[in-house]
């Protein structure tokens, strides 16, 4: 065995610990403020993340004493519901027969008058809370899936109604075991509703003080009993208990397979009255809890902890597994396993219960990336006008290209197809195999012959192609800006891995093609430092009227680096030309009117993702990188915005294969659907409320925050979420042939995979940027 082999003999995942103690012990689990509007309330078991600007608690993690770190609130991930409607936990009233919410579908803004924090107490008041008509028939649970449909003209109508007379003071308080919640409406009103969103995994349900068990049937789609105090348990041990009580109210809890969401679970929990003087949730552990991370590596002795009375045994598959637990603790014992790289089920019992956990062990991952290498290799064109591009997308199997799509004659995107590149890269790390090499400079060089080329020597990658080679009928208003930065990126990234195998020609040549593209963003600059968000293709001509807010220009500092390395420079893209894009984005940004903060921000003002939240945290990095001697607070902004865009991912206690991941909203939607309508590009039929998938821009952002905190912000917790997207992937989304699967859906109650056709791009990038920092240790942002 070669050197080069042994190198990447070594550990997946970084850590052994349970992964909320890397969180708590770098502060990412704290009472405190978020950015301008986001709340935190902590304490060593739970915290709970409240949004102020669209006002709801929006999740509540648990941990410690109740095992691996999770999130109890959910609901299917479709974008209205989080960012402009209902989700987590949220105040309605009702009168006159309409009810009224604290959010408005579309709107900027919807926050309180102010906010009264008191981190002593672990509590805060939103105060002068506005109202907002549904203008949705039936109730608001139903009402929080029904928007589909809006049209722009009814959204304006909506938006133009503006906010009801009635205001309310909302105040919450996180206690050692419970959260106290209170609403106090400025005048009367018909009902006072809180409405709250639970994982659908409990299984069984508690009404009434002496109430007994009863089981939770999704499918029935009926409200249980009305009754001052609910408890939700689960069977298997996989959420803590949880008991919902209010004095003088009513709770109804409301078990759901939704239709409009192709049989999803959802379970909704009412607390409704003419007065709701104050609502409790406790949270209670089990009375045995099972704490193991999600992905943990395999062949290798991983720590477990059981927190139970008793001595518990530990099975394994469906197997006595013979672990040997030792007790650390009144009621806390460890014990370690050694699992085999693959799925696993493990339950801990003892006679009082039981506690489940699905797992993904993971060995070298060159075993699975051995059929993907093979099957890119395969994948690039070998003749035409797109000689050794990519396909756009193509039947899983047969590796023919589907050129029929969305009603285009499509090619390749010309685009987004760059993304590969750092597959490529990646593998020709991990197998020290010359093909990759070669089909890397091939494809960077196929890239950039496609491009137009301007007379100063800049360059534009085109848009959609067709198998002649020439551009998709109405995509010449596509490329952005972000293409040339993902162009810049993806050369830099190339010259890291040529340098490395010492092929000098090549990094060099590397640095030259990029050249052209960072000066293409000089050109499509403003004076004032900002960018269009689209230019008409072969001219510097914006088609849209709107800039970027964010600074996107990060991996610049990759080229800069470089570029400082070699002591080179072309066309004039000398490292302070190049530093210069950056400082003129960050003046930009920092120009702007306090009031834009919120809408730099992001998730604060638009919809709840964190893929806005990446951007707002690497364009701050960047403003630290422009002005490395300034003394504003750019590093704690920064670190604010890269925490809320990991709050925001997925914590499923039951799908570890989503663990940490950035859910993509709309993929499911315009993908779960048959090739023959996505060729028919019948978009009435294809777009409806999504649901969570992993794939996408989306979670390829998880991946960029990683780095990103690896790269510049030094911070070690960025292994967590750039090895999780990459566990991931190699958990379930390489098909058994070597494809990367498009689409997955695996959310309660519904289950969906895309293995007819898969397009080329962005999974693979997602895979080659986390493999390439698995392999050498140098992060790409």
């Amino acid at each position: 065995m070669t050197e080069q082999v042994k190198q990447y003999q070594k550990p997946l995942l970084p850590f052994d610990k349970p992964i909320a103690e890397h969180f708590r012990e770098n502060g990412w689990f704290k009472t405190g403020k978020l950015l301008s509007s986001w709340y935190m309330l902590s304490n060593k078991n739970i915290s709970v993340l409240i949004d102020t600007v669209k006002p709801k608690i929006v999740n509540i993690f648990v941990y410690g004493k109740y095992g691996t770190l999770r999130a109890l609130l959910y609901d299917t991930g479709w974008s209205a519901a989080m960012s402009d409607w209902l989700f987590g936990i949220v105040p309605v009233y009702q009168k006159s027969g309409e009810y009224y919410m604290p959010i408005q579908y579309g709107a900027v803004v919807t926050e309180s008058d102010n906010v009264e924090f008191d981190s002593d107490n672990n509590s805060l008041i939103m105060k002068g809370l506005r109202f907002f008509p549904s203008d949705r028939k039936g109730d608001p649970v139903s009402s929080a899936i029904d928007v589909v449909g809006y049209d722009e003209e009814e959204k304006e109508k909506r938006l133009a109604g503006g906010a009801t007379e009635i205001r309310a003071d909302w105040g919450i308080r996180l206690l050692e075991n419970a959260i106290e919640m209170s609403v106090s409406y400025s005048d009367s009103v018909e009902s006072q509703r809180l409405v709250t969103f639970w994982h659908p995994i409990f299984t069984h349900s508690i009404c009434g003080q002496n109430g007994r068990a009863e089981s939770i049937e999704y499918a029935k789609n009926a409200i249980l009993n009305d009754k001052d105090e609910v408890k939700l348990t689960d069977e298997q041990g996989r959420m803590p208990q949880i008991t919902i009580s209010s004095a003088e109210s009513r709770i109804a809890i409301q078990p759901r397979s939704e239709k409009t969401l192709r049989g999803a679970y959802r379970l909704p929990v009412e607390i409704f009255g003419d007065q709701i003087l104050k609502t409790r949730i406790t949270i209670e552990p089990n009375d045995v809890t099972l704490e193991v991370n999600p992905h943990i590596d395999a062949d290798t002795e991983q720590r477990i902890t059981v927190f139970a009375d008793d001595k518990p045994v530990l099975h394994i598959s469906g197997e006595d597994a013979q672990v040997q637990f030792e007790q650390v603790n009144e009621g806390i014992w460890t014990g370690k396993v050694n699992l085999p790289d693959g799925e696993h089920f493990l339950l801990a019992k003892t006679c009082r219960g039981q506690s489940s956990r699905r797992i993904f062990a993971h060995g070298d991952p060159r075993n699975k990336m051995k059929k993907v290498g093979e099957t890119y290799l395969k994948l690039q064109y070998k003749e035409g006008p797109l000689k050794d591009l990519f396909p756009y997308v193509y039947y899983v199997g047969t590796l023919e290209p589907i050129t029929e799509w969305w009603g285009a004659n499509e090619g390749t995107c010309g685009s987004y197809a760059i993304r590969l590149c750092s597959l490529l890269a990646a593998l020709y790390e991990l197998f020290n195999d010359r093909r990759f090499s070669d089909s890397l400079f091939k494809k960077l060089s196929a890239h950039y012959e496609k491009c137009h080329k301007f007379k100063d020597g800049s360059v534009m990658p085109p848009p959609d192609l067709q198998p002649d080679g020439t551009l998709v009928p109405g995509s010449e208003e596509w490329p952005r800006p972000w293409n040339q930065f993902e162009a810049v990126k993806a050369y830099t990234l190339a010259y890291h891995t040529f340098k490395r195998h010492n092929e000098e020609d090549r990094a060099i040549k590397c640095l030259e093609w990029a050249a052209g593209y960072a000066k293409t963003i000089i050109n499509m600059q403003r004076p004032n430092g900002s960018l269009h968000e689209r230019y008409r293709f072969g001219t510097f001509e914006p088609c849209i009227d709107k800039v970027f807010l964010t600074p996107m220009s990060l991996g610049l500092t990759e080229y800069i680096k470089a570029l400082d390395v070699e002591g080179v420079s072309f066309l004039g893209m000398t490292p302070d030309r190049v530093r210069q894009i950056i400082t003129d984005q960050v003046d930009y940004a920092r120009s702007l009117p306090e009031s834009d903060f919120k809408m730099l921000a992001g998730g604060e003002a638009s919809g709840n993702s964190p893929s806005w939240f990446t951007l707002f945290s690497t364009g701050r990095m960047l403003s630290r990188y422009a002005y490395p001697e300034d003394v504003r607070d750019d590093d704690r902004l920064a670190m604010d915005a890269a925490k809320l865009s990991i709050y925001l991912c997925a914590f499923y206690p039951d799908y570890p294969q989503f663990y940490m991941i950035q859910a993509c909203i709309d993929v499911a939607s315009h993908v779960c659907c048959s090739l023959g309508e996505m060729v028919a590009a019948d978009w009435k039929k294809m777009c409806g409320v999504s649901l969570m998938s992993k794939g996408d821009m989306d979670d390829y952002n998880q991946a960029l925050i990683g780095a990103a905190l690896l790269r510049h912000g030094k911070e070690d917790i960025g292994l967590l979420p750039i090895r999780y997207a990459l566990a991931s992937r190699l958990s379930t989304a390489i098909l058994d042939n070597g494809e990367v699967c498009e689409c997955e859906v695996d959310v309660p109650g519904y289950r969906f995979r895309k293995t007819e056709f898969t397009m080329a791009d962005v999974n693979a990038a997602t895979l080659g940027e986390t493999l390439f920092q698995y392999a050498t240790d140098i992060p790409i942002v």
